[in-house]
């Protein structure tokens, strides 16, 4: 019996040995009990934790190492935070300071548990000065090396991607989530001037035009009353100003004569008070015409004042042309706000008065623009079809909040009634390989699943979720490309080494 006894404490020492240390790869160590680190994901306030850490062991060391990324900025690392590590049991908390790696973003740290048991662990980073905390589930230490459980390997279509590579390229993840989606009808349509946005500018006299304080471009700002053109008129025969004004003159001053005269004579009702009521008004026209020939005259000839500010949209003249009184010189638009004009088959008609709203992207540009986003609202529909197009026009006005250049053609998407829970990711998510649609799962902070989904309506910046991934499940938005290209050289990583 005694004998039994000393045998089962030989074997139970046999089993319970130091954690050798050593430099040699996974691969070497085929055939031998094997405990792969534990890897954790975790999500709170615009930060993303990922963290791999050795199991725990009492009394051995165990290394931390977190990878820290902003989501909301570009999902860049979060680079000299303060980070700490805390590991309870029973009420006794141990904090463990991380230290930064070389790399941006990796920090490291070193824990030795004195007792085996069940520890929970919290992982408190500094964002912007304020603390964000990510609770881990709670975590094992074991008696020994020989308690450790050998980890299975995952299988599977997993791809790595790692931080490091995330980082320096045009990378972001989203959660698959609920959220209001409307009914499209997908259409065609133009950006318009909005009424009143825009002024033509006329020759308010015959000659040949000049210049005036800048060289007319398209796309020029120009500032109410700025000085745009010149008309010189003084080398014609015809419709010179010059002669006009003269005329103007002589007609304005037999006018006031005559005038004074009425005033004298009605005193006496020698004339009539509609006799008196005509000189009056004979005044009255001579003066708006004298003074309108003279507005802005110089000695060089009828200047031309720009009565908005905004942007030359379209110059009609050339320096040295020709032009006649009322002939349009220029078109200026302020360009703050535009119209859209979408045109709508006759087979949506009936579903037109159910439009609430609309967003739309030019043809120019892949970026969609939402009408209510830009202070937009709609303002009509037609109730007929175009005799020419055969459509019927719907009208949206809105600020134009960004470059959006009048005249483009766009692709339009109207909204009707709304679904209050509709699965739905952004469309930039999705990938086309032969006319099937994938995206990137993400499966850890470092290991992707790609998976095959069907997809429904889309309104130009979502797409409705049939099947495929789930509610809460997080996938590759921007950068779903480069995590593809990273498929044909994935492996599932052992760990890091830094």
């Amino acid at each position: 019996m005694k004998y039994g006894i000393i045998l089962l404490l030989l074997l139970l020492l046999a089993g319970c040995q130091p954690k050798q240390t050593d430099t040699h790869d996974h691969e070497s160590e085929s055939g031998t009990h094997e405990a792969s680190s534990s890897r954790v994901t975790l999500f709170a306030d615009s930060l993303e934790l990922f963290m791999e850490y050795e199991p725990l062991v009492k009394d051995e060391e165990a290394g931390f190492l977190a990878h820290l990324t902003i989501l909301n900025d570009d999902y860049q690392p979060l680079e000299g935070s303060t980070v700490v590590l805390y590991v309870s049991r029973d009420g006794n908390t141990a904090t463990i300071p991380f230290e930064a790696e070389d790399v941006p973003g990796i920090y490291h740290a070193v824990y030795i548990p004195s007792e085996d048991g069940l520890y929970t662990i919290s992982v408190e980073a500094l964002f912007h000065g304020k603390p964000v905390v990510f609770n881990l589930d709670t975590v094992p230490v074991y008696h020994c090396d020989h308690d450790v459980p050998a980890v299975v390997e995952e299988q599977g279509n997993l791809i790595t991607y790692t931080k490091e590579q995330a980082w320096k390229t045009d990378f972001s993840t989203e959660p698959v989530v609920r959220r209001p989606f409307h009914q499209i009808i997908k259409t065609s349509g133009q950006v318009l001037p909005a009424r009143g946005d825009e002024m033509m500018i006329p020759a308010t006299a015959s000659g040949m035009v000049e210049s005036g304080s800048i060289d007319l471009l398209t796309g020029i700002r120009v500032q109410k009353d700025q000085w745009l053109f010149t008309i010189i008129t003084t080398d014609l025969s015809e419709d010179n100003l010059q002669t006009q004004i003269s005329l103007a003159s002589t007609a304005l001053e037999k006018a006031t004569s005559d005038f004074k005269r009425a005033e004298e004579l009605i005193k006496e009702n020698i004339i009539s008070r509609k006799d008196y009521l005509a000189a009056q008004t004979t005044l009255n026209e001579a003066t708006t015409r004298y003074e309108a020939l003279t507005h802005n005259v110089t000695s060089d000839g009828k200047q031309i004042f720009s009565p908005i500010s905004g942007y030359l949209k379209t110059v009609y003249v050339h320096e040295g042309d020709y032009v006649s009184v009322g002939q349009p010189l220029a078109m200026v638009s302020q360009n703050r706000r535009l119209v859209l004009k979408a045109d709508v088959s006759p087979r949506y008609s009936s579903k037109l008065p159910g439009v609430v709203s609309a967003s739309f992207k030019t043809l120019y540009n892949n970026e969609v623009h939402d009408i209510k986003e830009l202070g937009g609202k709609l303002v009509s529909f037609g109730k007929t079809a175009d005799n020419y197009t055969f459509y019927t026009p719907v009208f949206f006005e809105f600020d134009n909040k960004g470059e959006i250049v009048p005249g483009s053609f766009a692709e339009v998407y109207l909204k009707l009634a709304s679904n209050p829970s509709a699965l739905s990711i952004p469309l930039t998510a999705l990938t086309d390989e032969a006319g099937t649609l994938y995206v990137y799962v993400q499966n850890d902070g470092e290991l992707f699943e790609k998976r095959e989904v069907k997809t429904g309506e889309n309104d130009g910046r979502n797409v409705i979720i049939l099947s495929g991934i789930s509610e809460g499940e997080r996938v590759v938005t921007t950068g779903a490309i480069q995590v593809k290209m990273a498929s044909l050289t994935s492996t599932i990583p052992h760990g890091h080494a830094h």
